[in-house]
């Protein structure tokens, strides 16, 4: 495991829903979304060789 810093806060998620059901976000989210992605594929990318090959049925 390796801890990823960046995060994404959503307050009042709810208010951020409309009529069906589906989230609307603004630039602050968004921008707070694509650092954390960001620092995520920073981080997991070198670790891809690490991972276990998939046994194959």
């Amino acid at each position: 495991m390796v801890p990823v810093t960046d995060g994404v806060s959503v307050p009042f998620v709810g208010q951020r829903l409309d009529w069906s059901g589906t989230f609307q976000s603004d630039e602050i989210t968004d921008a707070a979304a694509k650092k954390a992605l960001d620092e995520l594929l920073m981080v997991g990318t070198p670790l891809i060789p690490l991972q276990a090959p998939t046994p194959t049925n």
